[in-house]
């Protein structure tokens, strides 16, 4: 009984605290099929760009911050009684699915711009990204809770669990080209410089518990890779001690990467556009102060703490972290690795449904770690004269819930102001949603505008 105690309690700790340091979306569903935003060509190299130039006010002209979680849900599992409030962790197990995502993205743009030339568009962003990105099984979630004493004489496989969050720097150049009326190509080069990661590269696990002795045994190949401030002497403290130490770490240049953004657009008729985007294509190597922890290639046993030893003990406790710590010995190593992006793909189609008014249908896959997590969005957008635009939005994502968003965008003169959310009620409660969203921006914009001659002379914008 105190071995299955013990390993349930330490892998609960262990787990918790996973959990909770790395809190970490999907892209943004509004803003790449937004063309009155500028911005909207970083993240569909396809759109075209309805200013003729746009500056982005620096560190305010496109902050974006999303949280999807969509298998452990507090708000339905807390309860309140006459004696106290708790959680009800039948609930919180009832909720999950096969695959399970815990995820956070953020990007805020420190500078921003793009010009139009002749049937180009040229573009330039210098932001910062971030995101994390924890997939889980209901396996394993139901092995914590349930501990290994319910699995006696069974394997319980807790594959398809991983975990990757980065923060990085990106430069990115991009070009869009109206090849012809009617097809429009665009390509963007991002160079990468990142600052910290946390990841797993492998996640093969299976725990086996003895019928007879209740040894537990785990067939492991993990690796956990490291870079960054975490690996730091003094941690945050060394990083942020005095101003060199910060310029340091905020313009280290040892962790290069590139990726690339790719897009094509195709008019089917004056009303109604299909494009293809794939974005995020490419990798991080990570060679600043790189540690890893490995727990490869065989097996491990562990067979608890005896009665006889616990009760022998004259301390008033037990070691338990160090008893499970010599049985499962991992190898520290500092090789350099590579992270990959967390590649999507983005099918959709527009379709003008009046003068002013535009349906948008997309689908989406997230590609993380062999794994694809798919999504579908629905946008009416409507343009009030040629100042206002005004969106609502549905959004499907990860398979189990289903979000309303609406987004508005103002144009004065050469002054732009957007404000997006994926979903209207999880922003303002966050708590009790599993997908909580925001996205706003200041830009100074000038260029045609839908009655310009300019916006009727040239059809790459006029069809957007």
């Amino acid at each position: 009984m105190n071995r299955i105690f013990t390993f349930k309690a330490t892998l609960i700790v262990i787990c918790s605290s996973f959990y909770v340091s790395n809190n970490f979306a999907q892209i943004n569903s509004q803003l790449p099929f937004i063309p009155e935003i500028p911005q909207s060509l970083i993240f569909r190299p396809s759109a075209f760009p309805q200013n003729k130039l746009y500056i982005g006010i620096p560190f305010l002209s496109n902050l974006n911050v999303g949280f999807v979680n969509n298998g452990l849900n507090y708000h339905d599992a807390y309860s309140k009684t006459a004696t106290g409030a708790y959680i009800d962790l039948a609930i919180l197990m009832n909720q999950l699915n096969s695959k399970n995502i815990l995820s956070l993205e953020y990007n805020f743009d420190i500078i921003s711009l793009g010009y139009k030339l002749k049937k180009s568009y040229l573009s330039f962003n210098m932001s910062e990204k971030g995101a994390a990105l924890f997939h889980y099984s209901d396996n394993l979630m139901n092995f914590i809770y349930k501990g290994n004493g319910a699995y006696i004489g069974q394997t319980v496989n807790l594959n398809s669990s991983g975990f990757d969050a980065s923060n990085y720097w990106e430069f990115g150049l991009g070009l869009t080209r109206q090849v012809s009326d009617k097809l429009t190509a665009g390509i963007r080069v991002r160079r990468i410089y990142g600052l910290d990661n946390v990841s797993s590269s492998s996640t093969n696990l299976e725990v086996t518990t003895d019928p007879t002795d209740y040894t537990i045994t785990l067939a492991s190949d993990l690796v956990i890779n490291t870079s960054g401030i975490l690996n730091n002497s003094g941690g945050f403290k060394t990083a942020f001690k005095s101003s060199n130490s910060t310029i340091n770490y905020l313009f280290n240049t040892k962790n290069g990467g590139w990726a690339i953004n790719l897009g094509v657009s195709y008019s089917l008729s004056k009303k109604w556009i299909v494009s293809a985007d794939a974005i995020d294509i490419g990798s991080i190597h990570w060679i600043n102060i790189p540690t890893n922890y490995k727990l490869s290639g065989g097996n491990y046993s562990y067979s608890g703490v005896s009665l006889e030893q616990l009760l022998n003990q004259s301390s008033t406790s037990i070691d338990y972290l160090d008893s499970l710590k010599d049985s499962f010995r991992t190898e520290k190593t500092k090789e350099s690795y590579s992270t990959s992006l967390h590649s999507k793909l983005i099918l959709s189609s527009q379709y003008q449904i009046a003068a002013a008014t535009y349906g948008t249908f997309s689908f989406r896959s997230l590609f993380f770690q062999n794994e694809s997590f798919p999504s579908f969005s629905l946008m009416i957008r409507q343009k009030i004269k040629k100042h206002i635009t005004i969106d609502l939005n549905y959004t499907r994502q990860f398979t189990n819930f289903s979000t309303f968003g609406g987004g508005l965008v103002l144009q004065f003169g050469g002054f732009n102001f957007f404000v997006l959310s994926d979903n209207l009620i999880g922003t303002i409660d966050p708590s009790g949603s599993k997908l909580a969203h925001l996205n706003v921006g200041f830009n100074l914009c000038w260029g045609p505008t839908k009655k310009s001659k300019i916006f009727k002379k040239d059809p790459a914008i006029e069809r957007y």
